[in-house]
């Protein structure tokens, strides 16, 4: 059968031989609570022709300081609170690493938006300019270089990402790409960077280029 203190609640696991057909004091082995614990209505009633010998109320029957039973809520709170902490991790670096995520799998940018976190694209507030190609030999060699400017046409400094400069064939796909870090880091409000890149041999069957920031 299982005792509950009534003081502080606590559980005991014990034998309902050990309590009798006529009830005993307990005490309770957490908080040293006293009380008197009636046998369990279904424990067969026996008659004793010798009938015990009385005890002072302060004496407590050897055996009744019980066993406590591990109390399983306080664990499973514990189980909530490691879980809870858990997901606010994810949460936060899902957060605070959204525009590397969005760049590695741009569909996700849809569910930023719908809980009002849009990530900014890479590259946001930066625009190219002026970009030139020039064909030119040197030692002999064929060169193909590409100039133009950075420009950063929002209200505060940006990062400059890494360049991806890809060359495009007839049919419309890329026969070369490369990539290429700017002289700089960051770029004020307003300010302009100017950019020159090389591809020594060219494929002959470059028609077009595409430029465009990465990480």
């Amino acid at each position: 059968m299982i005792l509950s203190c009534s003081s502080c609640e606590t559980r005991f696991l014990v034998d309902p031989d050990a309590i009798g057909p006529n009830g005993r004091r307990v005490r309770c082995a957490r908080c040293g609570h006293v009380w008197r614990q009636e046998a369990p209505r279904d424990l067969p009633h026996r008659v004793d022709l010798t009938p015990p010998p009385s005890a002072p109320s302060i004496d407590i029957p050897f055996g009744s300081n019980l066993p406590a039973l591990p109390r399983k809520p306080r664990s499973q709170a514990l189980q909530w609170i490691l879980l809870l902490v858990l997901f606010g991790g994810l949460a936060g670096a899902g957060i605070f690493y959204r525009e590397p995520i969005v760049a590695a799998w741009p569909p996700a940018s849809k569910l930023y938006d719908m809980v009002g976190l849009s990530a900014e694209e890479i590259g946001a507030g930066l625009v190219f300019r002026q970009v030139t190609p020039r064909h030119e030999l040197r030692d002999g060699k064929k060169i193909l270089e590409i100039r133009g400017l950075i420009a950063n046409i929002s209200e505060r400094d940006r990062e400059i990402p890494q360049v991806r400069v890809a060359l495009i064939g007839p049919q419309g796909y890329e026969v070369r790409h490369w990539i290429f870090t700017a002289n700089a880091e960051t770029l004020e409000p307003g300010e302009t960077l100017r950019f020159s890149t090389v591809s020594v041999d060219p494929p002959a069957n470059a028609e077009n280029l595409a430029i465009r920031f990465q990480r």
